[in-house]
């Protein structure tokens, strides 16, 4: 067969029918306001800890020892607390006019006082997202958010948190998809190659 009638029966969507833009994902932790407390029970239970070891022997110890524990309790249960707060956000990529129109409108708002510097970084991260997971939950949840729910958001979780699912979008956008497979096996010995 000619390489012209080739081409010509070339079947696209046997080839390219399941492609879509890159996702990537990015957690975020809605208790934040947890982490202050973990932070000083941590440095609570480190004091309590060396008290009990300087006076191994002493009633005072004992007792030392137990308020320890106690803390200990409580940073554990907080731990967990902070850790159920985990929401995976699921955002994907931008297309070039998606990204022009969006610098457009947040230039537009910026020069209006509508909004400041952070604005683009809201509207491409509402523009970008698809998809919430809860933790413990096996399925995402496909949704779209509106500017107005990013930056509320962005209120509750703050800059660095938004920064991380900016850096998410970008990294859809501009990267290379690519994922570890490090967790397949492997097979070993001499059907396996040089390497095994």
């Amino acid at each position: 067969m000619p390489i012209r009638e080739a081409a010509q029966k070339f079947d696209f969507d046997s080839w390219f029918g399941k492609a879509a833009l890159p996702v990537e994902s990015a957690d975020v932790y809605t208790r934040g306001d947890l982490v202050g407390r973990i932070n000083y029970l941590t440095r609570r239970i480190e004091e309590e800890q060396r008290i009990a070891a300087a006076g191994a022997d002493s009633e005072a110890s004992l007792a030392e020892a137990t308020v320890a524990e106690d803390l200990t309790e409580e940073y554990a249960a907080l731990l967990q607390e902070f850790a159920d707060s985990r929401v995976t956000v699921y955002l994907r990529a931008l297309e070039k006019p998606e990204r022009v129109k969006l610098r457009k409108a947040h230039d537009a708002a910026l020069k209006a006082g509508q909004e400041g510097d952070e604005g683009f970084v809201i509207r491409s991260v509402a523009q970008s997202i698809v998809g919430l997971q809860a933790h413990g939950q096996t399925e995402r949840t496909d949704v779209r958010m509106q500017v107005g729910q990013v930056k509320d958001l962005y209120s509750r979780i703050g800059e660095a948190q938004m920064a991380h699912l900016f850096e998410a979008q970008q990294t859809a956008t501009n990267a290379i998809p690519r994922v570890s497979a490090d967790f397949l096996q492997k097979p070993s010995g001499p059907a396996a190659g040089p390497e095994s």
